[in-house]
Formats: structure tokens, C-alpha cells, sequence
């Protein structure tokens, strides 16, 4: 089910380990009006901190959370010790679900230089990234910088945000698109500055 007038929303957050991050992804999944959500819940961080025990660790568990529209999927069992193999499959898996169905769907995934490096991404994700928009599938991906994911997930990207980095190599993506080197690096812990393709900037803060 194609959905070639989908306006495509890809937001790519980073920053610091501790600085506000994650916070800043799981109040936006929260308030986010979407008819599907995959969540890509590598190490299980996702459902303790938001005190969800049902979550999906096998093919049958993730159908069932399908039917719900509401997919946490933790790899664990399925794909022990091989992260990046099995966010290639639930990249699949969610895209090939999208297409099914009429409506917004958000895939999240965290730490995400886990997944994809400079010069490595897997097919899956990046026909996510290319031409998710033809089935209604937004991103929501975080990264402790810019500088430790692929070019693609880069050029494809609609917004960015970040919180505090200090570091000249994690840097220079960011200033390469227009952000303050100085108020990047001394910005307060869980304040951030945001960037659309538009151009156009704003600033926010999220609470602990």
C-alpha cells in the first residue's frame, strides 16, 4: 500500500552519554500522533525505564504486537549477540508491515552507531531511510554523534537535534549544517538545539 504523498519526517538526535538524549526520544514518542510504532529495543532499556513488561522477543510475539500497532521488540533471544543482524531484520520486518496497512508509522531506534558506521549500513535500513516514505514509515534514530553514522542516514535526514558535544570530530557534522560551534558545546545538561530542513532553528529543554 504506497503512500506517495506521505510527507517524510526523519529526526537523528545526539549527543552526550547522560546529557538528555533518550529523554528527548522517549517524551517524542509519547506525544507523537502516529497509527503504528516500531520500537527497535536492543538492550531493553526501553520498557524498564517505561515500566512496559510485554514485549516481543520471538516472531509469534511480535504478530501479536503487530495486531495492536504498538511493536517493542526486544532481540535478545531471537538474535543473542548480534545486534546489527537483527536490526536488519525488524527494519524489514517494519517495513514490509507498513505497507500493509494506511497511515503514519515511526520506526526508533537507539544508540544507532551500533547499527550503521561511516562507511557500513545494512540493506533494510537503508531502504528504510531511502523510500520509507512510500509506506508511510518515519524515523525516529538517536546516535552519541553524527560523526559514527552512515552519509545516508545524513543526506536523507529532515531534522537534527543535539545536546551538548565538545569534541571537533563530532562537531563538524553539525557545523557543516549551520549549528553554533560554541552553543553546541556549552549547552546545559538536557538543553538542546534543534535544526529542520527548512533552515530553521529552534532551542528546548527535557526534564530527568
Amino acid at each position: 500500500m504506497h503512500q506517495y504523498d506521505h510527507e517524510p519526517k526523519k529526526i537523528v538526535v545526539c549527543g552526550k552519554s547522560g546529557f538528555g538524549k533518550t529523554i528527548f526520544c522517549y517524551r517524542f514518542l509519547r506525544a507523537a500522533k502516529y497509527d503504528c510504532f516500531f520500537i527497535f529495543d536492543h538492550d531493553g532499556q526501553f520498557a524498564f525505564r517505561n515500566g512496559i513488561r510485554d514485549v516481543a522477543f520471538s516472531d509469534e510475539a511480535l504478530e501479536t504486537h503487530w495486531k495492536r500497532r504498538y511493536v517493542i521488540f526486544n532481540p535478545s533471544e531471537m538474535f543473542p549477540g548480534r545486534t546489527a543482524v537483527a536490526f536488519e531484520y525488524f527494519c524489514e520486518w517494519a517495513y514490509h508491515k507498513s505497507g500493509t496497512v494506511p497511515g503514519k508509522k515511526l520506526l526508533f531506534a537507539d544508540e544507532n552507531q551500533k547499527y550503521t558506521d561511516t562507511k557500513n549500513i545494512s540493506p533494510a535500513f537503508s531502504t528504510n531511510i531511502e523510500t520509507g516514505r512510500h509506506v508511510g514509515l518515519d524515523l525516529l534514530l538517536a546516535t552519541l554523534a553524527f560523526n559514527r553514522i552512515h552519509n545516508a542516514v545524513h543526506g536523507q535526514a529532515t531534522e537534527w537535534v543535539t545536546f551538548q558535544i565538545t569534541t571537533e570530530r563530532q562537531l563538524k557534522p553539525l557545523l557543516e549544517i549551520g549549528f553554533d560551534k560554541e552553543e553546541v558545546i556549552n549547552l546545559p545538561k538536557f538543553h538542546y538545539v534543534g535544526r529542520t530542513d527548512r533552515g530553521e532553528f529552534y532551542k528546548g529543554t527535557v526534564s530527568p
